[in-house]
Parts: structure tokens; sequence; C-alpha cells
């Protein structure tokens, strides 16, 4: 399942670059995000519109 999900570099240029298309938002995760993220929890937040769900693994 690709999402166009990638890793960039973490300046203006390089979100300018990948494209806002209709609008874009930045969601600033914590170690305790990634702490949750490597055992097995996501991270959920919306931005008014729309639900997102941030895994490291899909559920079958």
């Amino acid at each position: 399942m690709n999402r166009n999900v990638e890793i960039i570099d973490n300046t203006k240029e390089a979100e300018d670059n990948y494209g806002h298309l209709w609008g874009s938002s930045t969601a600033v995760i914590t170690q305790e995000h990634i702490d949750a993220l490597l055992n097995g929890k996501q991270i959920a937040f919306n931005d008014g519109e729309y639900s997102q769900f941030i895994t490291m693994n899909i559920r079958d």
C-alpha cells in the first residue's frame, strides 16, 4: 500500500518541492510518539476535516 509517504529534509524548500496540493499542515511528533509507535501503538490526529493514522504495522 503506497500512500505517497516520503521522507524529506526538514526545510521549507523540501516541503515546497514535495508540493502542497490543496493545502498542507505540519504534525510534530515527540519521542513519546516514537516510543508508542515502536511499542505497536498508532498516532491518530485530525485536521478538522480528515482523520489521519500513523502506524508502523498494517493490520491484516
